[in-house]
């Protein structure tokens, strides 16, 4: 008996000692790939065997460094935690990765429109970590799957920046270069100048 308690007891001694290392968003709206993939690609409106085009893939992946990095995975859907180390939502998911263990989580997710009341992985979903870990972020319209996809590496909120510009304008020579640009910027409460 005095052995499980004394158990019990470092082990919630080393939880509450735990610090968060890292705070991650999930970017890019599924919005935002479903206009990529309509304005290079319009669908054919007679296909009635293509798949839904307002339903976007969403694959996001998780690769821990150091053994024993908690990882907590927070759905914007029914609110963000409000103590990031003690998550008491039900649809909060709590587990541990060890060094080059890594974790995919993917949705469907139907953006035309987006339903909050659906819990899915998707944009700004919240990874809180008590390590160093790598995250990205990808996705595609089902209608066009991988073939017309984007993917981006997700950075902690620690490094996000203040100031961004775009290499390239309206005003440029080779304007023409591309179909489609578009630009995805996520900022924090430091403000930011685009």
């Amino acid at each position: 008996m005095l052995i499980v308690l004394m158990g019990l007891l470092l082990a919630s001694t080393s939880l509450s000692a735990q610090q968060v290392s890292q705070i991650f968003y999930v970017p890019v709206d599924e919005t935002h790939y479903r206009e990529l993939a309509l304005a290079v690609n319009t669908p054919d409106a007679g296909d009635t065997t293509a798949p839904n085009p307002d339903t976007v893939r969403t694959v996001i992946s998780l690769s821990a460094f150091v053994d024993a990095t908690r990882v907590i995975y927070d759905h914007w859907e029914d609110g963000y935690e409000a103590d990031l180390l003690n998550p008491a939502q039900g649809t909060t998911l709590d587990f541990i990765l060890n060094a080059g263990d890594f974790d995919v989580r993917q949705s469907d997710v139907f953006v035309s429109p987006r339903d909050s009341a659906i819990i899915l992985f998707d944009a700004r979903d919240r990874i809180i970590t008590t390590e160093q870990i790598a995250v990205t972020r990808a996705g595609w319209r089902l209608q066009e799957a991988t073939l017309l996809a984007g993917a981006t590496a997700v950075f902690p909120t620690f490094d996000w920046g203040t100031t961004f510009e775009v290499a390239m304008g309206e005003d440029v020579a080779n304007h023409d270069m591309f179909q489609y640009t578009s630009v995805s910027i996520t900022t924090g409460d430091r403000g930011a100048v685009v």
